[in-house]
C-alpha cells in the first residue's frame, strides 16, 4: 500500500471513530444492588435496549448512549427487579424478558419519550411514570402479577396495552392534552381505572376480559370512549366532563353489577348495542343536544335515562328488562323519545320538559303500569301495539294543539288527560281497556 493510501485509510478510521462518538446521547449509570438493576440517566436524552439473556441475567445496550462512561453493553446477573430513571430529554427504552421475578419501574422527566415493554413476564408490579411531553407507552405480550400503574403529565400521549395479562389491577392516568389509550385482547383482574385530564381524549377497550370493575373518567373536552366485545364481572362506570363526548359500547357483558354512564354538558352521543347487563343501566347527561340510543340489549334491575336541558333524542329498540322497570326523562327543549319492541315485567315512566316533544311507542309491553307526561308545548304522543298489565296514564302538558294517538293497545285502566290549552286531539283505534277516562280534549275520534 503506498503512502497516500495508508494516510487515507488512517484518516477514514479516525473519521469513523469521531462519527460514532458524535451519535452518543448522554450517559446512563448502570448498577446491580441487592438484585436490583438500577439505570440512571442524565438530561441528554437516553436510548436503551434491556433484554434478558438467561435466568436472572439481563443485558443493557446503549443505542447511541454510553453506559458507565463507555460504549460497551452492561451485563447484569442475579437480577430480580429493574428500575430506570431517565430524567429529562427525549428518551427511548425497550424492555423484553420472560422472567423478572420482582418489579419493573420506569420514570422519565420532561421530554418526548418512547417506553416499550414487550414479551415480558413480571412477577411483581409494573410502574411507568412519564413526565410532561408527547410520550408513547406500549405494552405488548406482557404478563404482570402484581398490578400495573401508568401515569403521564401534560402532553399528547399515546398508550397501548396489547395481548397482555394483568393481575392485581391496573390504573392509568393521562394528564392534560390530546391522549389516546387502547387496550386490546387483554385479561385484567383486580379492576381497571382510567382517567384523563382536560383535552380531547380517546379511550378504547376491545376483545378483553376484565374483573373487579371498570372506572373511566374523561376530563373536559371532546372525548371518545369505546368498548367493544368486553366482559366484566363487577360493573362499569364512565363519566365525561364538559364537552362533546361520545360513548359507544357494543358486545359488552356485565355478569354482576351495573353500567353507569354520565356525560357532562355538551352535545353528547351515547350509543349502546348488544349488551347483557345484570345490575341495571343508568345514563345521565347535562345541558346540550344529546343522542342516547340503546338497542338489542337484555338487562335486569332497571334502566334509567335522564337527559338534561337540550333538544335530546332518546331511542330504545329491542330492549328487554326484568326486575325494576324503565324510567326516561328529558329536560327543557324539544325531545324525541322512541321505544320499539321494548319489554319489561315492571313499570315504564316517561317525562319531558316544556317544549314541542314527540313520544312514540310501538310494540311495547309493561308488566306493571305505564305513565307518560309531557310539559308545555305542542306535543305529539303515539302509542301503537302497547300492552300494559296495570294502568296506562298519559298526561299532556299546558300547550295548544297537542295530539295523542292510541292504536291497538291494551291496559286495565286507561286515563288520557290533555292537561291544558286548546285544540287538543285524541284519536283511538282498536284498543282494549277495562275502563277509560278522557279529560280536556276538544276533539276525540274513536
Amino acid at each position: 500500500m503506498n503512502k497516500a493510501c495508508r494516510t487515507l485509510s488512517r484518516f477514514r478510521r479516525g473519521f469513523e471513530r469521531l462519527e460514532n462518538r458524535s451519535l452518543l446521547a448522554g450517559n446512563v449509570t448502570a448498577a446491580v444492588v441487592a438484585g436490583h438493576l438500577q439505570l440512571t440517566g442524565d438530561a441528554a436524552g437516553n436510548a436503551l435496549l434491556v433484554t434478558q439473556t438467561a435466568t436472572g441475567t439481563w443485558r443493557v445496550q446503549g443505542l447511541g448512549t454510553s453506559l458507565n462512561g463507555n460504549n460497551s453493553a452492561f451485563l447484569a446477573t442475579g437480577v430480580t427487579d429493574i428500575s430506570a430513571n431517565l430524567s429529562d430529554g427525549n428518551n427511548f427504552i425497550r424492555i423484553a424478558g420472560s422472567g423478572l421475578t420482582g418489579s419493573l419501574s420506569v420514570t422519565t422527566g420532561t421530554g418526548n419519550d418512547s417506553l416499550q415493554v414487550g414479551s415480558a413476564t413480571v412477577g411483581g408490579s409494573i410502574t411507568i411514570a412519564a413526565g410532561a411531553g408527547n410520550n408513547v407507552i406500549s405494552l405488548s405480550r406482557v404478563s404482570v402479577t402484581g398490578g400495573l400503574a401508568i401515569t403521564t403529565l401534560e402532553g399528547n400521549d399515546v398508550a397501548s396495552i396489547i395481548i397482555s395479562t394483568v393481575g392485581g389491577g391496573a390504573g392509568i392516568s393521562l394528564g392534560e392534552g390530546t391522549n389516546t389509550l387502547s387496550i386490546a385482547s387483554g385479561i385484567i383482574s383486580g379492576g381497571l381505572g382510567i382517567s384523563g385530564g382536560s383535552g380531547n381524549d380517546k379511550f378504547a377497550i376491545a376483545n378483553s376480559t376484565l374483573s373487579g370493575g371498570i372506572g373511566i373518567t374523561a376530563g373536559e373536552g371532546s372525548n371518545i370512549v369505546t368498548l367493544t366485545r368486553v366482559s366484566e364481572d363487577s360493573g362499569i362506570g364512565i363519566s365525561g366532563g364538559a364537552g362533546t363526548d361520545t360513548f359507544t359500547l357494543s358486545g359488552v357483558t356485565i355478569t354482576s353489577g351495573g353500567l353507569g354512564l354520565s356525560a357532562g354538558d355538551g352535545g353528547n352521543a351515547v350509543r349502546l348495542a348488544t349488551l347483557s347487563v345484570s345490575g341495571g343501566i343508568g345514563i345521565s347527561s347535562g345541558t346540550g343536544n344529546d343522542v342516547i340510543a340503546l338497542a338489542n340489549t337484555t338487562l335486569t334491575n332497571g334502566l334509567g335515562i335522564s337527559a338534561g336541558a337540550g333538544a335530546n333524542s332518546i331511542s330504545l329498540a329491542r330492549v328487554s328488562e326484568t326486575g325494576s322497570g324503565i324510567g326516561i326523562s328529558s329536560g327543557t327543549s324539544a325531545a324525541v323519545i322512541t321505544l320499539v319492541n321494548v319489554t319489561t315485567d315492571s313499570d315504564i315512566g316517561i317525562s319531558t320538559g316544556d317544549a314541542d316533544d314527540l313520544v312514540s311507542l310501538a310494540f311495547v309491553s309493561a308488566g306493571g303500569s305505564m305513565s307518560i307526561a309531557t310539559g308545555g308545548g305542542t306535543d305529539r304522543v303515539a302509542l301503537n301495539g302497547v300492552a300494559v298489565v296495570g294502568d296506562l296514564n298519559v298526561t299532556l302538558g299546558d300547550g295548544d294543539s297537542d295530539r295523542l294517538f292510541v292504536l291497538n293497545s291494551s291496559a286495565t285502566n286507561a286515563t288520557f288527560d290533555a292537561g291544558g290549552g286548546t285544540g287538543n286531539t285524541l284519536i283511538k283505534i282498536h284498543n282494549t281497556f277495562t275502563s277509560e277516562t278522557d279529560t280536556g280534549f276538544q276533539i276525540v275520534i274513536g
